[in-house]
């Protein structure tokens, strides 16, 4: 252990490269030296040890054959990507929630007593595909 504080103390990047040579194996190791410079060069604001604790880049970058810097440019596309479409999923939803809630208020009793008021917000907390608006509770009671 103390050897290899020791190597990281004398040579960070070298250390950093022989960290990814064990975790992409598939990588030769003289282009994965190579992309490992030209992805300092070309990012020097890259933090090479949060990339090498990544899953996602680990994932990612397994099985591929392209030069460290291109996986790195790749992966941040991909990241971008699929924040995006994260960030989309969750605003669908929030608005498909919002919408439901807003659509499905009413007038406060539409002539229903405390117990059917209760009744029917049970309802709609247990079941809000089939949430209803007072009025409609009230509609479908006269019915039965």
């Amino acid at each position: 252990m103390e050897n290899q504080e020791l190597k990281i103390q004398k040579n960070p990047e070298q250390a950093l490269l022989e960290r990814l040579e064990q975790l992409l194996p598939d990588q030769d190791p003289a282009k994965l030296a190579e992309g490992f410079d030209a992805l300092i060069q070309a990012h020097p604001e890259a933090d090479l040890v949060a990339l090498c604790a990544d899953p996602l880049f680990l994932q990612f970058a397994s099985g591929r054959r392209d030069p460290l810097d291109v996986l790195y440019d790749s992966y941040q596309q991909f990241s971008e990507v699929l924040k995006q479409e994260i960030e989309r999923q969750v605003q669908a939803r929030t608005q498909r929630t919002t919408a439901t809630a807003s659509a499905r208020t009413s007038a406060p009793s539409a002539g229903l007593n405390q117990a059917q008021i209760a009744t029917l917000a049970e309802w709609n907390r247990a079941y809000p595909e089939y949430a209803m608006t007072t009025r409609e509770y009230a509609a479908m009671l006269k019915n039965i």
